[in-house]
């Protein structure tokens, strides 16, 4: 199920999983990324979407680093205390390449999703090894639906960006879920 008018996944393993194409350091790569609705910020940890090594993943670090981009710290349920204020006293002592919790901002990255494409600013960690996910900073963005759908059977995400919202999608909704432009 592709379509260039809308995003559509159908849930794999209690997840919905997109095929993804992103250009990112000159370079455009395919991955498999997680629509997250539950992750308030998405992040592509970087060693995961190159497959590359932590030394490779620092080079690009150092390069988003001199490149003076925007930057935040970002934390998992396993984070402690501890680490939370190791990394303060890293970024107070402007050693950021040694703070892991780093997430930097890249400016409207393109990428396609299922074969929908859209452009966005995204958060890269250069140092963690977690899912690519895509949060609802970005799924805010859309207007979207999870549900059984009618035609199928099968448990789907649908949706498509605000700004570009068209009959193909109304018409996919309602082939889908029964809704009807009102």
């Amino acid at each position: 199920m592709m379509s260039s008018n809308y995003l559509v996944s159908v849930l794999e393993n209690h997840c919905f999983y997109v095929k993804s194409e992103i250009c990112l350091h000159g370079k455009v790569i395919h991955n498999r990324f997680k629509l997250d609705t539950g992750c308030a910020y998405s992040t592509i940890p970087f060693r995961v979407l190159y497959n590359v090594s932590h030394n490779t993943a620092l080079q690009y670090k150092q390069i988003a680093i001199t490149s003076n981009l925007k930057f935040q710290r970002s934390y998992g349920v396993s984070d402690t205390e501890q680490t939370k204020q190791r990394d303060k006293e890293l970024i107070a002592d402007h050693r950021l390449l040694e703070c892991s919790a780093l997430k930097f901002i890249h400016k409207n990255i393109p990428m396609v999703l299922n074969g929908y494409a859209l452009m966005h600013d995204i958060a890269v960690n250069y140092d963690r090894t977690s899912n690519i996910l895509i949060g609802m900073d970005i799924l805010k963005d859309f207007d979207f639906h999870c549900g059984k759908s009618e035609e199928n059977g099968k448990y789907i995400f649908l949706g498509c960006l605000k700004e570009k919202i068209n009959q193909d999608y109304f018409d996919t909704l309602y082939q889908h879920f029964g809704y009807k432009k009102v």
